[in-house]
């Protein structure tokens, strides 16, 4: 397991997608992407808040970020992971993690390329 990660805001486009972007890709999936839920739950750049993701109005991407990324304890888990029981395996699930914490049945897909 990974201990020590670091945040790094300028990664040459490399970035955490973000919760409206992951949830477009799982369920159009034009791309061919598999396992976008019941493998790991996977982060999102947006910070977790359990009603931000409706309360934006399901804009075209709304993210929900602070500049000081490091600042925030939780942030959106999507996707459910095989530890889960199967009604949390779908791309509906969110949830959110500290950080800081382990979190053993996560992962990560990056995107690349400014907010779309």
């Amino acid at each position: 397991m990974i201990k020590n990660v670091k945040w790094i805001k300028n990664a040459n486009g490399y970035r955490l997608a973000t919760e409206a972007e992951w949830e477009n890709v799982a369920k159009a999936n034009a791309w061919g992407l598999y396992d976008m839920s019941g493998n790991v739950s996977e982060w999102c750049m947006d910070e977790f808040y359990p009603t931000s993701y409706q309360d934006q109005g399901r804009l075209e991407n709304p993210v929900v970020f602070d500049p000081h990324f490091e600042n925030h304890m939780k942030h959106v888990l999507r996707g459910g992971c095989y530890q889960d029981r199967d009604v949390l395996c779908l791309v509906e699930t969110r949830g959110g993690a500290s950080i800081f914490d382990p979190q053993p049945f996560s992962g990560f897909r990056l995107a690349r390329g400014p907010f779309v």
